[in-house]
This record gives C-alpha cells, sequence and structure tokens, in this order.
C-alpha cells in the first residue's frame, strides 16, 4: 500500500505542494516533434493509468486521489547525455533526445506530480515509465527556458537543466553535483559510485535557485508503477 508522498516532506515543500500550478506562457500541450500516440496517451491514457496506481488504499489517506479536475500540463521531451559525452568533455554534441517525455499532472488546479511516458520497443505503444509526486518536477518544467533541456542519466537517477553551457542539478543522484557547473565538469559525475542503488538520498529534489527563471526545486520521491518491474533491462530506453 502507498503512503502519502507528500508525508515526511519539509513544511515548505507542503505548502508548494498545494499552490496552482501555472503553465509556461506560449507553450501548448502538444509541442511540435511530439509523435500523436504520445499526445494522445497523455491526453486520454494517462490519468485513468495513474488512479490505477496510485489512488488512495483502502485507508483512504495513501496515494492520490485523481478526481474530474485531473488534468495533463505541457509535455516535454527529455533529453540524454551523448555516449561520448560522456567518455569525453569536449565531445559535441552533448545532449541527445532520448524515447521518453514528461509532463505535470495537476488536480484541481495544483501540480500533484510529473508523469514520466515512454514508447516500449517491445510493441511500439507509449506507457507510463514512472511518476513523480510533489512539485518538484512539475516546478522544473514550468521553469523551463525556451533553449534549455531537462536531461535525465538513468545510471545515476540524476536529472538536470542544460542551458548555455551550464548544467543545472534537479535531481542530483549520486552525482554529487548540487550546484550549477559547467558542461566540462558533468561527464567525471557520471561514473555511478561503487555500490549505490539510487535509494532514497538519491531521489531527493535540490534546489536550484540560480537558474534563469529563478526556479526553486523542492521534494519528491520516485514511485515506479508495478508493472515498470517486469520490464527487463535492456527494453528500457
Amino acid at each position: 500500500m502507498l503512503k502519502a508522498p507528500w508525508r515526511g516532506l519539509p513544511r515548505i515543500a507542503r505548502v508548494i505542494l498545494m499552490l496552482s500550478f501555472v503553465m509556461p506562457a506560449g507553450l501548448e500541450l502538444a509541442p511540435a516533434g511530439v509523435p500523436e500516440q504520445v499526445v494522445t496517451y497523455f491526453e486520454r491514457d494517462l490519468v485513468p493509468q495513474l488512479t490505477e496506481l496510485y489512488a488512495p488504499g483502502g485507508d483512504g489517506e495513501s496515494g492520490i486521489r485523481f478526481d474530474d479536475s485531473a488534468e495533463v500540463g505541457p509535455i516535454v521531451r527529455l533529453h540524454s547525455w551523448t555516449s561520448d559525452f560522456v567518455t569525453d568533455a569536449t565531445a559535441e554534441p552533448p545532449v541527445e533526445l532520448s524515447n521518453q517525455w514528461v509532463a505535470p499532472v495537476l488536480v484541481g488546479g495544483a501540480s500533484v506530480g510529473t508523469a514520466l511516458v515512454w514508447i516500449n520497443p517491445g510493441d511500439g505503444r507509449p506507457e507510463l515509465a514512472e511518476f513523480f509526486p510533489g512539485a518538484g518536477l512539475a516546478a522544473a518544467l514550468d521553469a523551463l527556458p525556451a533553449d534549455a533541456q531537462l536531461v535525465r542519466h538513468a545510471e545515476t537517477e540524476s536529472w538536470f537543466l542544460v542551458s548555455g553551457g551550464v548544467a543545472h542539478p534537479v535531481l542530483p543522484g549520486t552525482t554529487g553535483l548540487t550546484e550549477p557547473v559547467p558542461l566540462a565538469s558533468v561527464p567525471p559525475a557520471l561514473v555511478p559510485a561503487a555500490g549505490a542503488t539510487g535509494g532514497p538520498a538519491a531521489a531527493t529534489l535540490i534546489p536550484a535557485a540560480v537558474l534563469v527563471l529563478a526556479l526553486l526545486v523542492i521534494g519528491g520521491v520516485v514511485l515506479r508503477p508495478r508493472r515498470q518491474a517486469n520490464a527487463t533491462a535492456s527494453a528500457r530506453p
């Protein structure tokens, strides 16, 4: 049974979770380049899937109540570090498009989490890969500058906003990077630490107050859909 994702968060994080989410001006739900099947999944299938996996349990307290007001915010495509950049900080380009998209999920106008959707290479269909409760990643999407890329590195469970040659950590994972750094400083930190498991410490959102739009990222842990656990490691993008 799931525990309420907001329990145990600092008081300020719970306050931010209750604030209304504001969509970035000019950012549409279906930006250019998002496959139609992915847009359809976000619009039609995501909320029912989240309801099935994360709705309140028998105690009526754990989980998230996705009522009729539940809706999906703007879709953002994820990037990943290129294999050449991971081994050579001077390699170009440092990032490339990935087979993953994220979007905030709102209930009653307030963000309750961020959904990550991928296209399963096994059957070619989009499906929910992970769900991040809380307002942290949604805040990152809200403040994403037009020239920035949202980059995820699965091996270290780290997330960065990359803009102007600088990597701003959103989720440090096991990288140890907690402050904005030049891109050249990133590759050495992308080597997973020996024995790292990507546990609670790796999934803690940290402040990134030096972003161009004064982004503040707070709170959140990672909840993985039960059926995701059955996927083979080779099938993940």
